[in-house]
C-alpha cells in the first residue's frame, strides 16, 4: 500500500487510517483514535500529534496541524530506518526522500529541499545541530 497519492497528497498511515488535504478536524481526530485507540482523548486543538506509524521502509510520526478547522499540513519525522532506531542523518533523509519516490538532490551537503506537487509542496529538511531528518508537506 503506497504512503502517499501523489495526486491529492493523501497519506496513508494504516489500512484504515488516512489524512487528505483539508481533512475537517474532527475527521482527522477519528484518525488519530484509530491509531491511538481509546487513549487519544484531544481536545479540538489546531496542532495533533499522531503516535508513531510502521510505512514502508521505517516508522514515522505524523504531526498534523489545521486552520480554521481543516488539515492545512503534516510534518514527518523519521522514528526508525528499517530496523534501526537511531540512524543516521543519512539514512532519515533518504527513507523520506523514498516516501515521496524522490531522489535526495542534495545528499552530500543534506540541505533543505522543496518538492513542488500538484497538492501543494514538501520541503524536506535535516537539522546539523541533532541530525534529525523532518518531512513538512503543505497544501493548497
Amino acid at each position: 500500500m503506497p504512503f502517499m497519492d501523489e495526486s491529492n497528497g493523501a497519506l496513508t498511515l494504516s489500512k484504515k487510517c488516512v489524512l487528505t488535504a483539508r481533512m475537517p478536524m474532527g475527521r482527522v481526530l477519528a484518525a488519530l483514535r484509530v491509531l491511538a485507540g481509546s487513549a487519544a482523548e484531544m481536545e479540538d486543538k489546531g496542532i495533533i500529534p499522531f503516535p508513531a506509524c510502521a510505512v514502508e521502509g521505517g516508522q514515522i510520526a505524523p504531526i498534523a496541524f489545521l486552520e480554521e478547522g481543516l488539515l492545512m499540513a503534516v510534518s514527518l519525522s523519521a522514528v526508525s530506518v528499517g530496523a534501526k532506531p537511531q540512524a543516521t542523518a543519512e539514512a532519515q533523509r533518504a527513507f523520506l526522500f523514498s516516501l515521496f519516490h524522490c531522489k535526495d538532490p542534495c545528499p552530500d551537503t543534506q540541505r533543505t529541499c522543496h518538492l513542488a506537487c500538484s497538492f501543494g509542496s514538501v520541503m524536506i529538511s535535516t537539522d546539523p545541530r541533532t541530525g534529525r531528518a523532518l518531512a513538512h508537506i503543505s497544501y493548497i
